[in-house]
């Protein structure tokens, strides 16, 4: 209501509107039709006749598990039992590992991508699934600095683990502020013009790259010294 007073409006539905990015913050919305409270970034525009908007874009925060060799199916099933309902989506992705010896060859290590609803369900998973990781770690470094034990042997034995909660070595990128990640991946800045449209109930952003000026924002600064 206080946004709305102020000029701006939360676009939800309508023709496609024009806006320069001044600002954005972290916020949740809740899913009509399932209930399920997803977080989202609030993107403040104003447009080109100088009036202005607010739109909520959804984006789901996640993290990256390093499982052992060909345990991914395994850790990804366990996972989305453990924590069902606040999952979103889980998938299995490539990446470079710079601690690889031979990273530069171009080879790359599987990481479970495990995304969330909101950044409170990713919070309680990892305070959970971290502190694991690290300890199985630790164990692993013990055994191969003890036993010796060769990357092709520890691979075998994967599939031998009764518990699941063993396979999971690492967790990456759990550190990421929110809405830099949102800003990483979706490539949106402030200080550039977007168009907003919204589609199903969700609001998609599309940069203008053949615009370049700058909107005509005003500006209000306070000084220190103001009573």
């Amino acid at each position: 209501a206080l946004e709305a007073s102020l000029g701006y409006e939360n676009f939800r539905e309508g023709p496609d509107r024009l806006g320069w990015l001044m600002n954005l913050s972290t916020d949740s919305l809740e899913d009509t039709s399932t209930g399920k409270i997803h977080s989202c970034v609030n993107c403040y525009f104003q447009c080109q006749d100088g009036s202005a908007f607010k739109a909520q874009v959804k984006f789901a925060p996640y993290f990256y598990v390093g499982v052992r060799d060909n345990a991914e199916a395994e850790v990804e099933a366990y996972l989305r039992r453990k924590y069902e309902g606040r999952i979103l989506e889980t998938e299995v992705v490539a990446k470079e590992d710079l601690d690889m010896k031979n990273h530069l060859a171009g080879l790359k290590h599987k990481y479970l991508k495990v995304s969330f609803y909101n950044v409170q369900d990713l919070m309680e998973a990892r305070k959970e699934v971290l502190p694991l990781a690290r300890r199985n770690a630790q164990r692993e470094e013990t055994v191969l600095a003890y036993d010796g034990l060769g990357q092709e042997q520890r691979a075998g034995t994967a599939h031998r683990l009764e518990d699941f909660l063993d396979n999971i070595v690492e967790v990456r990128e759990y550190d990421v502020p929110y809405h830099v990640r949102f800003c990483i991946d979706t490539e949106v800045r402030c200080g550039l013009w977007f168009k907003a449209r919204a589609r199903g109930g969700n609001i998609e952003l599309e940069r203008c790259k053949d615009l370049l000026a700058f909107a005509e924002v005003k500006v209000v600064a306070f000084d220190i010294e103001t009573s």
